[in-house]
Formats: structure tokens, C-alpha cells, sequence
């Protein structure tokens, strides 16, 4: 919804949180601002002027990355590698005419994502975007992350996908607690990669893979791995074509999830 909201945000108002400074802040007395600015300190202030910048100009830079140039898409980069941001979530309207390269700019933006960050959330992204994504996993503070698809034919992760999943394990394993795959064209291997790692994410409470073709093989390697994630909330799996050998196997690690309130088939 927020990421809606900022959509129909005027593109000038968004191009001027840019040149926001909190240096031009006004204050009723002039000695108070110097004295804030003494304590918060110049280079703290920049951060806080990077993350103002990066918060208030991420839909337009969702919009970049898909009709801008590689000069515009910079310019709304740069704040979000100097921030301390928190939580990102850029939706990508993959039905406009893509301007630029979509794994270029993926790249652009992966190589920028700040290490703070907890909440991921990246629709419709390149699965270039990974590697950037896995150098913050890594530092063990990412409670969401989410990378669905476009819909229709997806770009599957390929190589990427084991640097993802080793991440998870070195990076986010005491952190993660919801993890959305959805439309990433996972295939069997990637589905055995993920299995040998969801054990060992023992806060995960959210797991979300439909729409990925899984099949009965599919379900299949991921039902052992199921039985010690006594965590779980929530599974998603519809739209994998999971017929009645998949749900078989599924079945008795279903049973003893005695946390899941929700399963969706």
C-alpha cells in the first residue's frame, strides 16, 4: 500500500527530496540548530540526509529502473548506498517499455542496497539483483526478504540461486523470519538447495513459493525438511501443480507443524 502511495506521488516532488539538507532545517533560535548540529555531528548528518532522500524517492527509483537512463538511475542510487535504511520495497512495472538493460539495472541497484537494511522487498527485480542482496544477508539483520517475479515467464536465478541459499545459511539463519520466492522459476535443484537450508533458519515463520512449477518432485524434496520447522505460520504453494503424490509426501510434515495457521495449496 505505502509503495502504491508513493506511485502517485508527483515525479517533481520526488526528484526535490533529493536536495533535502537538514544543514537549511530552520529552527526558532539559531543557537539551537548549531547546537544540534554539534551533537548529531556533520558526517551523521549526511547519513540522515542520504536515508531521508532514499526513503522518500524509492518509488521514483523503481520507476528509473525501468525508464531511465543509467545517468538518472544513479543520481536516485547514490542516497540509497549512503543511507541507513531500514526497510526497501520497490515494485517494478514490468508493463512499461524498458529503457534500460533490466539485469543492468539490477546490478546498479544491488551493488547500492546499504547494509542495514532488515526488510527486502524487490518485485518484478532482475535476478541480478542477488548478489547484492546476499552481501546484506550476510550480515545478519535481514528479517523479510522478498523477491517475486513478473508474471508470465520467469528469469530463473540460475548460479545465483546456491549463492542465495548460502547466504541464508551463514548470513541469516537466527534472522529470517519470511522469505517469499514467488514466481522465481525455482527448479528441482533449487529446490534441494533450499531444503538442505531451511532447517537451520530457525526464526522462519513465513515461507512463500507458488507459482514455481514445484510438481510432485518438488514437494517431494521439500517435505523432510519441513518436519524441523516447527516455527512455520505460514507455507504457500499454490499454482505448483502439486498433485496427489506431492501432497502424500507433504502430509506427515504437515502434521507436525503444530505453528502453522496457514497453508496455501
Amino acid at each position: 500500500r505505502k509503495a502504491k502511495r508513493e506511485a502517485e506521488f508527483p515525479g517533481a516532488l520526488l526528484d526535490a527530496a533529493l536536495g533535502v539538507k537538514s544543514a537549511s532545517a530552520h529552527a526558532s533560535k539559531k543557537k539551537d540548530k548549531e547546537a544540534i548540529v554539534a551533537y548529531i555531528g556533520e558526517a551523521q548528518l549526511r547519513v540522515l540526509d542520504a536515508t531521508l532522500a532514499a526513503t522518500f524517492s524509492s518509488s521514483r527509483l523503481a520507476e528509473l529502473m525501468r525508464t531511465g537512463t543509467l545517468e538518472e538511475l544513479q543520481r536516485f542510487i547514490e542516497p540509497l548506498r549512503a543511507s541507513r535504511l531500514r526497510k526497501l520495497n520497490l515494485v517494478i512495472d514490468t508493463s512499461t517499455r524498458a529503457r534500460l538493460d533490466p539485469a543492468e539495472a539490477a546490478r546498479a541497484l544491488g551493488e547500492a542496497l546499504p547494509d542495514t537494511l532488515e526488510e527486502i522487498r524487490l518485485e518484478d527485480v532482475h535476478p541480478a539483483v542477488v548478489d547484492g542482496v546476499c552481501r546484506v544477508l550476510r550480515n545478519g539483520r535481514v528479517r523479510v526478504l522478498e523477491l517475486p517475479g513478473a508474471p508470465g515467464v520467469p528469469i530463473p536465478f540460475g548460479e545465483r540461486f546456491e549463492h542465495l541459499t548460502s547466504s541464508l545459511l551463514h548470513g541469516a539463519s537466527l534472522s529470517l523470519e519470511q522469505l517469499n520466492l514467488d514466481r522465481c522459476g525455482l527448479t528441482l535443484a533449487d529446490v534441494h538447495a533450499l531444503a538442505a537450508v531451511l532447517p537451520k533458519l530457525k526464526r522462519l515463520r513465513e515461507l512463500r513459493l507458488p507459482n514455481n512449477d514445484l510438481g510432485d518432485e518438488g514437494a517431494t524434496a521439500l517435505a523432510p525438511a519441513l518436519k524441523f520447522m516447527g516455527s512455520m505460520e505460514r507455507l504457500s504453494f499454490n499454482g505448483n501443480h502439486i498433485g496427489d503424490a506431492g501432497a502424500i509426501a507433504l502430509a506427515p510434515s504437515l502434521a507436525v507443524m503444530g505453528s502453522m495457521t496457514t497453508l496455501e495449496f
